[in-house]
């Protein structure tokens, strides 16, 4: 953990200031501890806090919070059997676009993150503080960037004290927690006066194996415009590049049958709407959440051919 990480902690349950005792640091970085509040403790190992409450002291509903476990661990199988197809991967086109909408700068909260550290943080010199926080983050795979950290917790009792980020960020995550509402206030409490809120919810019922095709025969589409149809070297290009459309179509296609039959034998919990998901949003509800909570929608971005819609809010 990033030292300048630990100025900002608070108790997720009680939000009472957090001590760190039995400190072993190297350089910048807090490497093993104890973090201690009046009522609570937490622990640091190999560089990662753990700031995931005792259960008892939640306050949730036990069996939403089975089926929220069930999911998790369902999201944790496919990210190591199909780990280049998340939003965490380098690369992805709804990555660089969601990075590019989100703009961040300064302090930056991205609630969610997955197992590592996400694609859309990384290489931003504007930003001096960034927390990916997750519980699915692991000692094995826990990795910081420059003023990017992780930190192992959940939506609903962030770890934070009161208005610290510019930005709060939901990048295909808030249709996974266990209680919106507790997220939704948790986030305006730690976002400083007009900062901003920015989701990215997928679009549901949408075939993912289309959609990833059509991205595919965009970019052929693209080199096959370029090329000039009266050289006849570009002529035999352009056989070349029609190939290697259809051969890459036929590996995407492959490779997504056996994804859709992994997650078909992933168990569906009591509660969820599917294998991953906790709760489906459509922009009216989620904006009738947030408006509840004088969050202002500023901006939007519609992307059916990616399934997505990126939502910004501000804080008012």
């Amino acid at each position: 953990m990033l030292k300048k990480t630990s100025t900002i902690l608070a108790d997720p349950i009680d939000k009472q200031p957090l001590n760190l005792l039995n400190e072993q640091s190297r350089n910048n970085e807090i490497l093993s501890g104890t973090l201690k509040s009046n009522n609570n403790k937490y622990f640091i190992e190999s560089g990662l806090a753990n700031l995931i409450p005792n259960f008892k002291k939640m306050n949730l509903d036990s069996d939403l919070y089975q089926t929220w476990n069930t999911l998790q661990e369902n999201g944790m199988k496919t990210y190591q059997n199909f780990p280049s197809d998340n939003l965490l991967t380098e690369g992805r086109e709804l990555t660089k676009l969601f990075k590019n909408f989100c703009n961040f700068s300064g302090t930056v909260l991205d609630v969610g993150c997955g197992p590592t550290l996400p694609a859309y943080l990384k290489n931003n010199d504007k930003i001096q503080l960034g927390i990916g926080l997750d519980p699915l983050i692991s000692t094995k795979n826990y990795q910081n960037e420059k003023n990017i950290d992780l930190i192992q917790g959940i939506g609903e009792f962030l770890p934070f004290k009161n208005e610290i980020f510019d930005f709060v960020s939901f990048c295909t995550s808030f249709d996974h927690v266990v209680n919106p509402n507790f997220v939704l206030n948790e986030s305006k409490r730690v976002l400083k006066e007009n900062g901003t809120i920015i989701f990215l919810n997928g679009i549901h019922g949408s075939p993912k194996s289309e959609n990833v095709q059509i991205q595919n025969n965009n970019i052929f589409r693209n080199l096959y415009s370029k090329i000039n149809y009266n050289n006849p070297i570009r002529k035999s290009l352009r056989t070349t590049i029609i190939f290697g459309r259809n051969q890459t179509n036929k590996i995407i296609h492959h490779k997504q049958v056996k994804e859709q039959k992994f997650i078909k034998n992933l168990p569906v919990p009591n509660g969820a709407m599917d294998q991953f998901h906790m709760h489906y949003w459509d922009n009216s509800e989620l904006n009738k959440q947030c408006e509840q909570l004088n969050l202002k929608k500023i901006n939007e971005k519609i992307l059916p051919d990616l399934n997505s819609e990126f939502l910004m809010y501000q804080k008012i």
